[in-house]
């Protein structure tokens, strides 16, 4: 079993989720849980073999996961394999691996191991931080190394990919979703890229459907602010698609949130992980669909599985 995932805050950091936090519920008696009101995607069939990945040729896909404090929470699954689910007792999550970032991380890992023979370079970042300022207009305070921090920089090395991921679960999560710091972090890291012409494919994954914003007091639905949408046109300029995933049970109902949009806005796809054990499944299908597509003008499609 895992060590005891206990909560690792930065102090001020803490104070300032907590005094906003307090001020949403008070003044505008929001519910605690997003807004997902809605119908829960078709279900549609997965490819999980990688075999089918070959046609997708040379890339580079960035690796972006959304570590803010309700990624810490069980899943309900033995993701980590080590015979026990993860609960919370007394405030403690006793098994980090089967939180929704160990998740996340696992089927990501799983994926970097089996495209090793393929011509792939990954990064991995993550992101957390003050999303209300950045939707207030101060975007320069909304990327930096809190907020979206490059973990493993483009590579081939296996080792050093999977030495980043292990180093996301020892420092657990913090802070609230910015969209904005991980979508412009991960178009930062393949624009920096050496050797423009591969295929630049984010992997975006978040077990919330968007930023709070403050002055709503939940997600937004049917748009992604200001910021976001400054960084979504950047990667449609130069053709990077975000493959957005929601990983719980409730993302069926996300595709008009943020994490859907920036999918439709970049031509990329949408994926509802309902069940958190098909997450690896719908990271390969996501690919296989930008292979397909090859050249043509990518169109965006919404794929859950079954409730």
């Amino acid at each position: 079993m895992s060590a005891p995932y206990v909560r690792e805050h930065r102090p001020l950091a803490l104070v300032l989720t907590c005094v906003a936090f307090v001020a949403m519920g008070v003044l505008l008696g929001c519910a605690s849980s997003p807004d997902t009101e809605g119908a829960e995607e078709v279900p549609a069939p997965l490819n999980c073999s990688v075999e089918s990945l070959n046609a997708l040729g040379p890339s580079d896909i960035v690796f972006a996961f959304d570590n803010s404090l309700s990624s810490q929470h069980p899943s309900g699954f033995d993701i980590d394999g080590d015979g026990t689910v993860g609960e919370i007792r007394s405030s403690v999550f006793t098994d980090r691996g089967d939180s929704w970032l160990g998740v996340e991380v696992e089927a990501a890992r799983k994926l970097i191991r089996n495209t090793a023979a393929l011509d792939i370079r990954f990064s991995i970042l993550t992101f957390s931080g003050f999303p209300f300022f950045s939707q207030r207009g101060l975007s320069s305070l909304a990327v930096g190394s809190r907020d979206a921090k490059e973990r493993a920089r483009l590579s081939r090395s296996r080792a050093s990919l999977e030495s980043a991921l292990d180093q996301i679960m020892t420092l657990g999560s913090d802070g609230s979703p910015n969209f904005y710091a991980g979508a412009r972090r991960a178009n930062q890291v393949l624009l920096e890229a050496k050797n423009q012409k591969r295929r630049k494919i984010v992997m975006y994954l978040s077990d919330t459907p968007g930023p709070l914003f403050l002055e709503l007091g939940k997600p937004l639905r049917g748009g992604i602010g200001a910021d976001v949408a400054r960084a979504t046109r950047e990667a449609e300029r130069n053709d990077i698609a975000f493959n957005t995933f929601g990983v719980t049970q409730k993302s069926g109902a996300w595709s008009g949130y943020t994490l859907g949009l920036i999918a439709q806005m970049t031509g990329g796809t949408y994926h509802a992980a309902i069940d958190p054990t098909r997450l690896y499944c719908h990271l390969v299908d996501s690919l296989v669909a930008m292979g397909k597509l090859e050249d043509e003008e990518a169109g965006t499609e919404t794929t859950g599985d079954s409730p």
